[in-house]
């Protein structure tokens, strides 16, 4: 029951793994709304102006119509408001949906009451293969088309003509809506794969922070102007990590590692990006607007000496922080801020009598 449960309303997967993929299924489907809106725009601007020159394709043209009025307006909402507000990706996505299944049903219906369903029954394959949702809302999306379909067809067709495609719409809508949910569990699949590649590429896996790999791309575009200036660098070491090692082995230094990881990621994961860039050396790049380095500083000594592991009794972080001068480089203010952080180890060791590591 709860793999079916699963299937339909997560396509297979579970309610927090689809939460998390949630921003991808919004974006893909806003380029897909944006797209194929264009698209439509211009085939039914097309489709217009023929319908003007081809009796025939006149019986068509409120069809056009009504879809050249929608089309634009559909990426419009996709354009800009969609782009700030992620509900709204919905709303212009069921929206496109309704417009095209609309379109199939009224060639079938009022415009041709004697057309076959055949327009119609791609238009019903067509939406699982374009957009990518949770099942149930798709299917839902089909079935409540479907029933429309079939009281325009009451109404419009003789009774021939509606029995002959009942005959075809019904095997039809039940493949559309059964080919739907397989179509959304393949596509969803897929997304999560992606998702947790991505994962592994990106994070470290101890800590579960982002790793060297992560922070050399998100400086490499600070420097070619892909992302916003950085406000605020912080650059963490823990403090005695050899003597753990040496002494009580290095299953509790990494305890120790991943206490400092959980620390300064509760206090700075707010405001920025936290890296794991070595063994036991962090880094926080700041872009916004935050409390001040020595702020978040009292906060993570606040933390640090409230953390208790079960190898490890205690936990010390140096730190230092800096913010950009002018047009330095950002290395320049990594620079700084490593200074400073270095120079708070160098007084934690000369306090507490013990050898440092050199770095």
């Amino acid at each position: 029951m709860t793999d079916m449960k699963n299937l339909v309303l997560y396509a297979g997967t579970d309610r927090q793994t689809f939460a998390k993929i949630k921003k991808s299924l919004v974006d893909g489907n806003r380029s897909v709304v944006i797209t194929f809106s264009i698209l439509a725009t211009i085939a039914m601007l097309g489709m217009t102006i023929a319908s003007y020159l081809s009796p025939t394709l006149a019986l068509y043209r409120v069809c056009y119509l009504s879809c050249l009025v929608a089309s634009p307006i559909i990426l419009l909402l996709a354009l800009f408001p969609a782009k700030k507000y992620d509900s709204l990706v919905y709303v212009a996505q069921y929206l496109f949906i309704a417009i095209l299944l609309l379109f199939g049903i009224s060639l079938g219906t009022f415009i041709d009451p004697n057309e076959a369903t055949v327009s119609f029954a791609i238009l019903l394959f067509a939406v699982p293969l374009v957009f990518t949702d949770a099942p149930w809302r798709i299917a839902l999306s089909i079935a409540i088309s479907i029933a429309v379909y079939i009281a325009c067809a009451k109404a419009t067709q003789d009774d021939y003509h509606y029995f002959y495609n009942m005959a075809s719409i019904i095997p039809y809508g039940i493949i559309s809506l059964i080919s739907s949910v397989y179509m959304m569990t393949i596509k969803i699949s897929r997304l999560v794969l992606e998702m947790r590649n991505r994962y592994l590429s990106e994070s470290d896996q101890l800590t579960g922070l982002l790793n060297r790999n992560s922070y050399e791309d998100h400086l490499r575009g600070i420097r070619e102007g892909k992302t916003s200036r950085i406000t605020l660098v912080c650059a963490f070491d823990v403090n005695g990590l050899k003597l753990v090692n040496d002494n009580l082995g290095h299953q509790a230094g990494d305890e120790l590692i991943k206490g400092a990881a959980d620390c300064i990621n509760a206090v700075f994961s707010p405001y920025g990006k936290v890296y794991r860039v070595g063994g036991d050396e962090f880094m926080v790049l700041i872009e916004g607007s935050s409390p001040s380095g020595d702020e978040l500083w009292i906060d993570l000594e606040k933390r640090a000496k409230c953390w208790k592991g079960t190898m490890v009794s205690g936990l010390s972080i140096a730190m230092g922080n800096a913010r950009p001068e002018g047009s330095e480089s950002i290395e320049d203010t990594i620079r700084r801020a490593d200074k400073i952080m270095y120079g708070y180890k160098k007084s934690y060791y000369d306090s507490n009598n013990l050898e440092r590591r050199v770095h």
